[in-house]
């Protein structure tokens, strides 16, 4: 280096000149890989912290997903609809991410919302909204886990019920939720409870 260096200043090659573009370079060259030095760091952490393993159900940036493979770069999931996607590992540090496999149980609790005419009887109500959720299979009727229906609030036009329940189908939870909203229309139409 210190040859050429010697060289280019007796051939009255301004040196001072390289060096200022090689330092501009060098700047850019730094801000273009810092992403990738960020996954790359990120993808150590996982690892080795275990913070996200193979086969956790992940909800990221509103994504259900369940890892598929952790690589130090980059880490592949697959979404409900059986897509497999390519996620930089920086996103499971520095987001929020929820992980759904590990909680202290495998079960979750969700909730659905329903609203009827003003007309309606809220008891009636409630007991046909917990007889359809008791008689779902994929619902958990356990101890301090049973299902429940809550007034939640008065709307413009509807009064308008909570549904809460708990269930283990965590990746295909939206099936669950289809069945049971299928089930909620039937049986209101049969009790003659409005839906406005």
């Amino acid at each position: 280096v210190v040859s050429v260096l010697f060289c280019l200043q007796v051939l009255d090659i301004k040196i001072t000149l390289l060096l200022a573009g090689s330092a501009a370079l060098l700047v850019g060259l730094g801000l273009g890989i810092q992403q990738i030095f960020n996954d790359l760091v990120s993808g150590m952490f996982l690892l080795f912290e275990g913070s996200v393993q193979i086969g956790d159900i992940l909800e990221i940036d509103g994504m259900v997903c369940r890892v598929k493979e952790i690589k130090l770069r980059t880490s592949l999931v697959e979404t409900r609809d059986s897509i497999v996607k390519i996620v930089p590992n920086h996103k499971f540090i520095n987001d929020t991410v929820t992980n759904w496999s590990r909680q202290t149980s495998n079960y979750a609790r969700f909730r659905l919302i329903v609203g009827v005419s003003y007309k309606s009887d809220p008891e009636h109500v409630r007991k046909v909204l917990t007889d359809v959720m008791e008689r779902n299979s994929d619902v958990l009727d356990i101890k301090d886990k049973e299902p429940k229906v809550r007034f939640s609030s008065f709307g413009d036009s509807s009064i308008n019920f909570e549904m809460v329940f708990w269930s283990e189908r965590l990746f295909r939870i939206e099936n669950v939720l289809s069945d049971i909203r299928y089930e909620v229309f039937k049986r209101l139409r049969e009790e003659g409870i409005e839906i406005p």
